[in-house]
């Protein structure tokens, strides 16, 4: 969505091809997509300020960025995901689309990020027997209005 300028129903319909999503599948994807393309801004404030001075946003690749924006919303609106799911299922997505290094990379903004998110004092004992489909993009507070999508990239291939 974020480089081919598709709406949600066409990243949807494209993320499907060749697999069958059940119904809390999809439910899940829009709420987490949702919840990220409306408000990247939102999501940059909370692990902007931690990234180093020689790294800063804008050298961040667009996937380690989307990562750590999702893991973000994960962290900060849904309330019963815990957060030692969140931090190694996103890091194990880095180590899958991200460059060598990404996964170390995310792995580690999002050790600090835990720290000054909501689920800071996560007691191990706190886990659902089952990950809950979210219902609702905003259980703690309302978003702000959403903002519009950047500019795509274009990208080029050698040949």
């Amino acid at each position: 969505m974020m480089v081919g300028k598709m709406d949600l129903e066409e990243a949807l319909d494209c993320a499907q091809q060749g697999l069958e999503f059940t119904e809390d599948n999809l439910t899940w994807m829009r709420a987490l997509i949702g919840g990220l393309m409306g408000y990247p801004a939102l999501w940059d404030e909370k692990f902007g300020p931690l990234l180093s001075p020689k790294w800063p946003m804008e050298r961040l690749s667009i996937t380690d960025k989307t990562i750590l924006r999702m893991a973000c919303f994960e962290l900060w609106k849904l309330p019963d995901v815990p957060p030692k799911v969140t931090i190694s299922e996103y890091v194990a997505i880095a180590k899958l689309y991200g460059s060598a290094e990404s996964s170390r990379f995310v792995n580690g903004v999002l050790a600090s990020v835990l720290l000054i998110s909501p689920k800071a004092d996560w007691k191990p004992g706190d886990e659902p027997t089952r990950i809950p489909v979210p219902q609702t993009l905003t259980p703690e507070s309302p978003l702000p209005s959403p903002e519009p999508l950047a500019p795509a990239w274009i990208l080029k291939t050698e040949a």
